[in-house]
């Protein structure tokens, strides 16, 4: 996935795929952009989940970003995690997909971690990381960019 140490602006080392494994799997929410009929960028926070290696999300039926993401599947996704020091990013271009009915119901378990919700009504999505894209990663600032846009050729 990527390099296993950086070293930040502090000049303290830090292993990448442990703290990218963090921030994945303690982070509540994320940013998803879509792109509206018109044109113009939409951004709405919602609950997710890392499980078997996918970010997925479930959207309310009658949601705009739903909406558009069955228009265009191109999205972007920004996590920020916060902790005592600083504020810790994974940055993700990536494409959505409906998740395959026989995985919803552990998507739906592995979301229940942050608390009850009804499940019903929604559609289930995934996204994959993809690749590092070391151009645009700033390790120094704990901010990491994955680049997936191949999934869509």
């Amino acid at each position: 996935m990527t390099d296993k140490l950086a070293t930040d602006r502090f000049g303290n080392e830090y292993d990448v795929i442990a703290e990218l494994d963090d921030i994945l799997n303690n982070t509540k929410h994320l940013t998803l952009g879509t792109a509206n009929d018109d044109g113009w960028p939409r951004a709405t926070p919602l609950k997710f989940a890392y499980h078997d290696g996918k970010i997925v999300w479930g959207s309310l039926n009658y949601s705009i970003h739903r909406h558009n993401i069955e228009r265009d599947p191109r999205i972007f996704i920004s996590i920020v995690n916060k902790d005592k020091e600083m504020n810790r990013s994974i940055c993700v271009k990536t494409v959505a997909h409906r998740l395959p009915e026989n995985e919803v119901k552990d998507a739906i378990i592995a979301l229940k971690k942050w608390g009850e919700f009804n499940p019903n009504g929604y559609t289930y999505y995934f996204a994959n990381l993809g690749e590092v894209d070391k151009a645009k990663t700033e390790t120094e600032w704990h901010n990491h960019y994955f680049d997936n846009a191949k999934e869509l050729k």
